[in-house]
């Protein structure tokens, strides 16, 4: 990634967990969940996501990863400012009640009313199914697939499947406030033009296809294990408790290869 790319996911008038579904079909909602699991958890009113690096891991196979991993911290407004408070709805009184009276502990985290406050997850997508979005990609734009007896398709492309996959795209990056220059620099050179030609619709190379679609997926899973953390794994803990579990990841913004060892 060129550029680490934050969002709110949680505040007053913006709940991006609304547009991401369980495996059991019901909408992600962290506070009914955590409530769930914990009576006692206070509930969350805003959290936020930043991402800094894209990983292709594992041996390529067919162009293909075994792995395509999106790392990212995130944070509860109880942690205090994040680096980003531009992004935030943030008044004067609020600015200044956050900003810590005294030094910060030496040892151990914060106490919060969510446990660690902060936290660190990976989205991640197996070969299996960026082989599907790479073979609905082909279809799409048209391009060469190769079968698992080792010989190769050439396909023409479709204009309507083109047009319906660029349709999916737009729609998918509107409801995350994703936008076509956030995409391309998260792909960090992955794509032979802009993202806003795959959002059009537009006559772009299958593979630029399947990196916006993969990537929009991949955002999808970031979503899902940051509601993991948020309504499984802190409602575990003691509230108003310090722990090292919720350290934040503090490697570089990652290239095509960072961390792949």
């Amino acid at each position: 990634m060129t550029q680490r790319i934050h969002k709110v996911l949680l505040d007053a008038g913006t709940n991006h967990f609304a547009h991401v579904l369980s495996p059991a079909g019901a909408v992600l909602d962290p506070n009914t969940a955590a409530r769930a699991a914990n009576p006692a958890w206070p509930p969350y009113t805003e959290v936020c996501l930043d991402s800094f690096a894209l990983l292709e891991q594992g041996d390529a196979l067919d162009g293909l990863p075994a792995m395509l991993v999106a790392r990212a911290n995130m944070q509860c407004s109880c942690a205090g400012h994040c680096d980003h408070p531009e992004d935030h709805t943030i008044g004067a009184a609020v600015a200044m009640a956050k900003v810590p009276s005294v030094r910060r502990p030496v040892t151990g985290a914060p106490q919060t009313q969510h446990g660690p406050g902060r936290g660190y997850v990976e989205g991640e997508m197996s070969r299996a199914d960026l082989r599907a979005i790479k073979t609905a990609a082909v279809r799409a734009a048209g391009g060469s697939l190769r079968k698992p007896d080792g010989t190769t398709v050439t396909l023409p492309g479709d204009s309507t499947e083109r047009a319906a996959l660029g349709k999916w795209a737009t729609d998918e990056a509107a409801k995350f406030f994703l936008s076509g220059a956030e995409i391309a620099s998260a792909l960090d050179g992955r794509l032979s033009g802009p993202a806003a030609l795959v959002l059009a619709g537009s006559s772009a190379p299958a593979d630029d296809y399947y990196w916006v679609c993969a990537y929009l997926h991949l955002w999808r899973h970031l979503i899902g294990e940051v509601h993991q953390v948020l309504a499984v794994r802190w409602p575990a803990l003691p509230a108003m408790t310090e722990t090292r579990l919720g350290a934040r990841h503090t490697g570089a913004i990652g290239g095509p290869n960072a961390g792949a060892n």
